[in-house]
Formats: C-alpha cells, structure tokens, sequence
C-alpha cells in the first residue's frame, strides 16, 4: 500500500509540473517519486498497480476538462493512457536489482519509449502530459528545443528523476546527467535568436460564441458575424496577416456563398492575407472537412490545409459501430475527412503553414509543415467545450514548444480564448481572456534561415534514449542468463 500511496502523490507533482500550476521542477521530482515506490513495491503485482493507479489520477486530473464532452471522453482517455504506465511499473520493478546507471539508462529508456508509443497509438495517440513540456517555462530550455525537441527535454527530466531514484546506492548518474542537462540549457540560452526575416503586422481575431458549451441554434451563424465585425474594425493597410480560428465559419472552398464573399470582400478592402478556420461538407452525409482556407490580399481563395488528425469522440467515433450501441455516435454524428499532408501556400513572398486545434499538441503536425517549407505557422483552434478550465493554458504551453522547436514565430487564435502570438523562441505575447471577443495585434516575422535540427532531425534524443535502455535490457538479461547455475548431464540423470 506504501507504493501505491507514494505512486498517486507522485502523479499529483508531476501534475503541479502543468498549468495552471506550472511548477516546473516538479517534472523532476514527480517521477523521481514515482520511480521510488516502483522499486520498493513488494511484488511484481503492487508495482504494476502502483503503476496502473499513476496514470489513471495523473491523466484523469491533468485533463479533468474532458468531462465536458460526455461521459466516454474522461473514461476512455483513462482506459486508453493509464496501461502504459502500468506496463512501465511492471518493468521498472523486474529491474530494481540493478542501482548503478545501467538502471538510470533503462528506466530513462522505458519511459521515453512508453510516451513515445502513447503520442502514437491508440487513436492517432496522445502527447497531453509529455514531461517535456515545462521546459517551456524557461526561456533557456525553450531555446535548446530548437536542437533536441520538446522530447529531448522529457529524456533529460526523466534521467535526472531516475538517477535521484538511486542517488542512495550512486551518486555518478546524477551528477553525470544533471551536469549534462545544465550544459544543454546554458547553450540554449545563448542560442535564442529570432527570425530576421520580413516583419508582418499581423491579427488574430477572437470572436467568442453566444453559448460555448450550450451549443444554441445559430451559434456557427452568430460566430461568424462576430468575427466579420471585428475584422470591420481593422483599418486598410494597417496589417498583413489575419487569423480566423477553428469553427470561425462554414462557407465552401468553392461554389457560391454569401458569407464567402464577405470574407473575399474583407481580405480585399484590408489589402491582408486572411486565414478562416472552418468546417465544410465533403459531399456525404456521414463526412465533412476541417480546414483551414486561406485567402489572398486581393480576395481569391488560394489555399486549403485540410485537419489530418481527428479528435477521437469529438470529430469522429472510432470503432463506430461498437460505440453506437453506448450512444456515442448520437453527440458525433458525421466523421472528419482526413487531410493527406501539410499545406505550404506562398503569400506576399513568404511561406505560410498551419496546422489545426489538436494537431498542435503533437510535434510531428507543425515540424512536417517547416520541413515542407513553412516560414511561419498558424494554429487555429476552437476550445469552446472546456469552460473555464486549464486547457487553454495547457495548449498554448504545448504550442510555444512548438514554436521554439521549429523556430518559426506562430499566431494561436482560438475562438473562445485564449488567443496569443508567440516568438520563435515560445515567448508568449498578451493573451486574450476566456470567453471574451477581442484582437490580438503584433508583429511576426518570417524565418528566412535554415531549419533547425529538430525539424531536420526529429526526436533523435529520444530515439537514441530507447535504443540504449534496450540495450541495457539485453545486456542485463545476458548477463542474467550466464550467471544461472546449469547442472551436467550426469547430475540430471542422478536427480
């Protein structure tokens, strides 16, 4: 009971690591703990439970705004994350005889692979709650992401948790790792230079909605008006760049539309680039299409990146025909058509990228529109469900990682809030208020350098954290293996 008590105080320190808290070190001490009492559980059983219940009260009270969108969303996010840190107690326990680095490189190893298959599987996966993301607290741990992305950090965290873990029996690790780490962050601080390219003066517009969470009939219509009015306000020639978030409008790509034209009619009279974030019909009943359109300073529709990642319960039911039977499929009754890759449209000189909402809270959206050329990103959101929870704090805190990881200045709007213009180095601007209409206005310029080695590279730290742990697995397995007695021929025919 001792592992398991220490367990659910350790997820609720790595949970203070989040907003709205944004205890950074706690990312250290909440997994230092938990390492503890999976060592010290008594059975192989206690530690996969002590593991099991981790995962459920970290998630459950990291993510608690879920509830907002019924009952299946909380349960399912439980469901589908707390095994994988149940499976990594189980074997964080199997190795415990082992206080020397070869367990800090293991358990480093274990856990970088455990979230690195959980941002992946199940349902597109999820990287809400990757410890790498309060290195976004620290300007100087923003700017080594450029080299070793937001999962860098997460090995970084957790070799240092690891090696507090058995800092009784070896003092080396920690010092070797925590040396290590400092070293990265003080590069990283003399490493922050922003993009010097062409300086946009940029708005990202926030129109909010008449009954976020209630849904009333001519909500999508009132959402639109609010934005149109706002954008009213902006004066010609006063900006080059404006965002429309997610849900903003629901007008076609093509085909004839009266609220269409408006926004054609707008991007004209400012002389501006203006991306609307919206959902569209595909042509079936079942499907429609969100995406983001971007429209030319002189009113013609030139673009469209189309959502590749769906939000499993909110735009789409996996496994439909499972989920019917619970009532799932009454609240999402149509399917999201997936987009099939970045959408690069070059605006003014300057390349424009984007991803949308829940495509921000994974590297792999974001780095792939960069490496196709993207000089600047937009990420449009809508958030209306969450109340007035952490999660928009939470969302911006995964995209200035995003920002800083690629090097790219980023323009957040979302269409309740919080909406905000965040530097290549994820210095985050004025945010708007929750539920509130309002314009963020500020300059963002264009990267013109070479891309940084995250984008060329990827999560080549983490990558090569999971290829040592394994390697430390095998070996200590080996050795295990050479070390049993083996009894002679002989001596088994006498037994």
């Amino acid at each position: 009971m001792r592992s398991l008590a220490l367990a659910v105080g350790a997820a609720l320190v790595l949970w203070s690591a989040f907003p709205p808290l944004g205890w950074w070190p706690a990312v250290v001490a909440g997994p230092a703990l938990l390492f503890l009492a999976l060592r010290h559980a008594k059975t192989l059983v206690w530690a996969v439970a002590s593991g099991l219940a981790f995962g459920i009260v970290f998630m459950a009270v990291l993510m608690g705004f879920l509830v907002n969108l019924g009952w299946e969303a909380p349960v399912g996010l439980v469901v589908s994350q707390a095994p994988f840190y149940a499976a990594m107690g189980g074997a964080v326990w199997i190795m415990r005889a082992n206080r020397d680095w070869k367990w800090v490189m293991f358990a480093t190893g274990l856990w970088t692979a455990m979230e690195f298959t959980r941002a992946r599987v199940p349902f597109g996966g999820l990287e809400w709650g990757a410890v790498g993301y309060p290195a976004g607290e620290l300007a100087a741990l923003r700017g080594a992401a450029q080299w070793i992305g937001t999962s860098g950090w997460g090995v970084l965290f957790i070799a240092v948790a690891a090696a507090l873990a058995v800092v009784r029996h070896d003092r080396r690790p920690l010092f070797a790792v925590g040396g290590l780490a400092v070293l990265v962050a003080a590069a990283g601080s003399f490493a922050m230079r922003g993009p010097t390219g062409e300086a946009l003066q940029v708005a990202i517009v926030q129109g909010n909605s008449p009954c976020p969470i209630d849904h009333c009939a001519g909500e999508r219509a009132e959402i639109f008006q609010r934005h149109l009015d706002l954008t009213a306000q902006l004066q010609p020639g006063s900006v080059d760049l404006v965002l429309w978030p997610e849900s903003a409008t629901t007008f076609p790509v093509g085909g004839d539309s009266a609220d269409r034209e408006l926004v054609l009619a707008e991007a004209a009279r400012l002389g501006a680039v203006i991306v609307v974030g919206g959902d569209r019909p595909s042509g079936s009943a079942s499907t429609f299409i969100n995406s983001n359109v971007t429209i030319s300073a002189d009113g013609r529709v030139i673009g469209e990146y189309r959502k590749q990642h769906p939000v499993p319960f909110g735009e789409y039911v996996p496994v439909r025909s499972l989920f019917g039977r619970l009532g799932v499929t009454d609240r999402v009754p149509r399917d999201m058509v997936r987009g099939d890759g970045p959408e690069v449209v070059t605006v003014d000189g300057y390349r424009l990228g984007g991803v949308i909402s829940f495509e921000g809270a994974f590297a792999r959206y974001p780095r792939s529109a960069v490496a196709a050329g993207a000089q600047l990103l937009v990420v449009a959101s809508n958030e209306a469900s969450y109340g007035l929870s952490s999660a928009s704090a939470q969302f911006i805190g995964m995209t200035r990682m995003r920002a800083a990881e690629t090097g790219v200045d980023v323009l957040h709007g979302a269409v309740t809030g919080a909406s905000t213009l965040i530097t290549s180095g994820g210095d985050v601007g004025p945010r708007t208020d929750l539920y509130s209409e309002g314009i963020v206005r500020g300059e963002a310029r264009v990267r013109n350098s070479a891309p940084t080695l995250f984008v060329r590279w990827g999560d080549w730290l983490a990558v090569a954290a999971m290829t040592a742990g394994a390697i430390v697995a095998m070996w200590v397995a080996m050795i295990a293996g050479a070390r049993r007695p083996v009894r002679s021929f002989a001596t088994r025919e006498a037994g």
